[in-house]
C-alpha cells in the first residue's frame, strides 16, 4: 500500500473544492494540487529518487511543502518532518541520525541560504528558518524543478508493502539524542483514521492546520485546511481572526495558542462564529481554568473537547469538555480510549500507578538506529485506570522521569501545578498566569529540592514569600516548593511549545548551587 494514493483518490473527487488555503490568501483546489503532485513526483524520479530514499522539505508549511511532501510518498520515498525553527546543530544532528539523502528546498529559501550572514540574522529574530546543510553530504533540489509545469501529470504512485516507512517525525525538544519517530503506511492510515473518528460527529468541511502533519492529515480526510502563519502573538491572532470569520469548524491546538488567542479576543473585543463546531486541545495538560474560560467565551454549540496523545502513536483518549470538569478525582482525566488502542498500566504501585503502555495499529515502527517497537509502546507516562461514568478513563498522573520524589513522597508536577494555578487572592483573582514545578538534587540533603516557577498575573502581582502563604490554603505542606522563583516567562520547546523543564532545572540549580541532574533512581518504585 501506499498512503499517498488515497490522498490522491480524494483530490480527484469535486476537484474544484478548494484543498488548501494559506493565511496570506493564496489558495489551491484539489484538481490543482493533484496536478503538481504528480508533476513534481515524476521529476524526483527522473532526478534519482528511489523508493526509500529519505527525504526533507525545506519550505513553509502550506501549499509548497505539501506538494513536495505528497511528491515525495507518491514517488516511493520517506518524508522526514524536522523542525525549522531549532538550533541548526541540533537540526544537523537530526538529518545525520534520519539518514536523509535528498532536500527538496522552497527557492525562496535556497536564494537566503546563498546570502552569507542572512539566515543568521532572520534566525535572530525569531523567523523559524532551516539551516543549509552541507551539500556534499545530500542531493539538493531546488523547487519548483526544472521543466515542472511542462511534465504530463500521469505519474504512477509507487506502490510500498505495508511495513515500508512513509514518514520519519521527530519528536519536541532539544536532547542530544533525538526521537525519530518512524510510521510505516499502515500505522500512518491508522493514525489518521483515529482522527477521523473523532471528527467524523461534527460534519468538519474545513479546519485550522497548525503544523505541517495536520495538513498532511487533512487532505487525507478531504477536509479543506486553513494554515496560518507566524508565531507568538501574530498566529494567534491571525487564527483568532480566522475562527471569528467563520471560515473552519474545528481547530486543533496547544493550551499555550489558546492562552494567547483568549487574551487577544479579549482585547480587541473578538467574537468567535457559530460555525466553529470543534475545538481540540492538546500537546500538554489542559486545566479546568482554562476549559472555563473557553466554555464562557465560545459559541453556546461549540464542542470543546480535551486529547491525550503522542507522537509514537496519535490520539489515545479523548473526553468532553464537560466531562473532564465534573471529575474531582486526583490527577489529569483524559477520557476513553479511543477504538483499537489498549492501554496496560506496567507494574502499578499500591495507588494503581504506573507506566502507561499502548498497543493499537497505529503504534510507531520503533525510533530511527533503535530496534523496532514490536506493536507496543512505552510511554513514559505515569497513569492509573479508573472507573468513571460507568467507563473506564485514563487519569495521567505526571512523567516517569518528572516525578519528583521529596522525604518518600511521590510529587506529580502534572497534579499539582493545575491546583497553584487555581490560586486566588481575596477578591477571587487569579494570582498566577502559568507555573512548573521541577526538582534538582540537594546534595547536602539527599533528597530533591522542589522549585516552583511562576508568572503572575500581572492585575494581581504577588511575591514569592506571599505566595507561598496562599499556597498554604491549597495542597498540603508536603507538597509544597522549597523555593519559589517569579519570572517572566516560562521557556518552552517543541512544536508544541510544551513547557522547557530542563531548562528551567539548570536555571534553578545555577541559582542555588545544586544539581540539575539527579542521581540513578532506578530502584525507587512510584
Amino acid at each position: 500500500m501506499n498512503i499517498a494514493q488515497h490522498v490522491l483518490n480524494v483530490l480527484a473527487e469535486d476537484q474544484s473544492k478548494t484543498a488548501i488555503i494559506e493565511a496570506g490568501g493564496n489558495l489551491i483546489t484539489r484538481g490543482q494540487l493533484r496536478i503538481k503532485i504528480l508533476r513534481r513526483a515524476k521529476c524526483l524520479t527522473d532526478a534519482g529518487l528511489v523508493p526509500g530514499d529519505r527525504v526533507i522539505v525545506q519550505s513553509s508549511p502550506g501549499i509548497e511543502l505539501s506538494i513536495s511532501a505528497l511528491a515525495i510518498l507518491v514517488a516511493g520515498g520517506v518524508l522526514v518532518l524536522a523542525e525549522a525553527g531549532m538550533a541548526p546543530e541540533i537540526y544537523k544532528n537530526r538529518v545525520a541520525r534520519a539518514g536523509v539523502v535528498w532536500f527538496v528546498l522552497d527557492r525562496k529559501i535556497h536564494w537566503i541560504h546563498l546570502m552569507p550572514g542572512f539566515g543568521k540574522f532572520l534566525r535572530q529574530r525569531g523567523v523559524p528558518l532551516p539551516p543549509p546543510v552541507d551539500s556534499s553530504q545530500v542531493k539538493r533540489l531546488v523547487t519548483p524543478l526544472p521543466g515542472e509545469a511542462f511534465v504530463e501529470p500521469e505519474h504512477e504512485v509507487v506502490e510500498r508493502t505495508d511495513q515500508s516507512d512513509a514518514i520519519i517525525v521527530f519528536t519536541g525538544g532539544t536532547t542530544q539524542d533525538p526521537k525519530g519517530v518512524r510510521f510505516s503506511h499502515r500505522s500512518l492510515d491508522a493514525f489518521i483514521s483515529a482522527i477521523g473518528v473523532l471528527t467524523a460527529p461534527y460534519a468538519i468541511t474545513n479546519f485550522v492546520a497548525d503544523t505541517p502533519q495536520q495538513i498532511l492529515y487533512g487532505l487525507y480526510m478531504g477536509v479543506g485546511v486553513w494554515v496560518p502563519n507566524g508565531r507568538g502573538d501574530k498566529r494567534a491572532s491571525g487564527i483568532a481572526q480566522c475562527l471569528a470569520r467563520g471560515d473552519v469548524e474545528m481547530y486543533f491546538g496547544p493550551p499555550s495558542t489558546w492562552i494567547r488567542i483568549l487574551a487577544l479576543a479579549q482585547r480587541d473585543g473578538i467574537l468567535i462564529s457559530n460555525k466553529l463546531r470543534l475545538v481540540m486541545l492538546g500537546g500538554a495538560p489542559v486545566s479546568n481554568q482554562l476549559l472555563d474560560q473557553l466554555e464562557r467565551w465560545l459559541p453556546t454549540d461549540t464542542e470543546v473537547r480535551v486529547l491525550y496523545g503522542l507522537t509514537e502513536v496519535g490520539p489515545v483518549c479523548s473526553c468532553t469538555s464537560a466531562y473532564r470538569r465534573h471529575w474531582q478525582g486526583e490527577g489529569n482525566l483524559v477520557g476513553v480510549a479511543l477504538p483499537n488502542i489498549q492501554m496496560t498500566i506496567a507494574n502499578p504501585g499500591q495507588d494503581g500507578v504506573g507506566e502507561l503502555e499502548i498497543r493499537g495499529p497505529s503504534v510507531f515502527s520503533g525510533y530511527v538506529g533503535h530496534e523496532a517497537s514490536g506493536g507496543v509502546l512505552k510511554t513514559g507516562d505515569l497513569a492509573r485506570l479508573v472507573e468513571y461514568e460507568g467507563e473506564t478513563n485514563l487519569v495521567l498522573m505526571g512523567r516517569k522521569n518528572d516525578m519528583i520524589i521529596r522525604q518518600g513522597v511521590n510529587i506529580y508536577p502534572s497534579v499539582v501545578e493545575p491546583i497553584f494555578q487555581q490560586v486566588c487572592d481575596r477578591s477571587g483573582q487569579p494570582l498566577l498566569i502559568d507555573c512548573q514545578l521541577v526538582g534538582i538534587w540537594d546534595p547536602s540533603k539527599e533528597d530533591e529540592h522542589v522549585v516552583l516557577f511562576y508568572v503572575p498575573n500581572p492585575d494581581t502581582p504577588v511575591k514569592p514569600s506571599l505566595l507561598r502563604q496562599r499556597l498554604l490554603g491549597y495542597v498540603s505542606t508536603e507538597l509544597l516548593p522549597d523555593t519559589i522563583f517569579e519570572i517572566a516567562e516560562i521557556p518552552t520547546v517543541g512544536r508544541q511549545h510544551k513547557a522547557d523543564k530542563r531548562k528551567l532545572r539548570h536555571q534553578a540549580a545555577n541559582a542555588l548551587g545544586m544539581s540539575s541532574e539527579l542521581p540513578s533512581l532506578t530502584n525507587v518504585k512510584s
